[in-house]
């Protein structure tokens, strides 16, 4: 059985090939999933993340980038301006550097990202 790290999240995600599934481990948050596919394995443990960020927001703040980026990870993309949106209004930290994260790569081209590129008054 071999196990390898993940590096598409900025998570540590364990990997193991078992015979007929994947399993996904997120020691970081102690959060599993498996699937027939590494591809459904991979999204149901960004599901799981989810819905753990979801039920910790009840008790303790959580950023809105977190949200962001997790329904990013999850196609997710009107969600993921949803939330981007958001952050921007929290004055998240981690929105301030939104020119230069590679993962918003495939959002660049959509209108909705460039006004909130006008909103944080960064567009050229």
């Amino acid at each position: 059985m071999k196990t390898s790290m993940n590096t598409t999240m900025s998570i540590p995600i364990l990997v193991r090939k078992e015979p007929k599934f994947f399993l996904f481990y997120c020691p970081v948050l102690d959060v599993w999933s498996f699937g027939k596919t590494a591809e459904e394995a991979e999204r149901k443990l960004k599901e799981e993340v989810r819905q753990l960020l979801m039920k910790i927001s009840k008790t303790v703040y959580v950023p809105p980038t977190c949200f962001a980026w997790i329904h990013l990870g999850l196609g997710n993309v009107d969600e993921a301006f949803t939330w981007i949106d958001r952050a921007i209004d929290a004055r998240d930290p981690m929105i301030i550097p939104i020119k230069s994260y590679p993962f918003l790569d495939p959002l660049r081209t959509d209108q909705r990202f460039h006004a909130l590129l006008r909103k944080m008054k960064l567009e050229e």
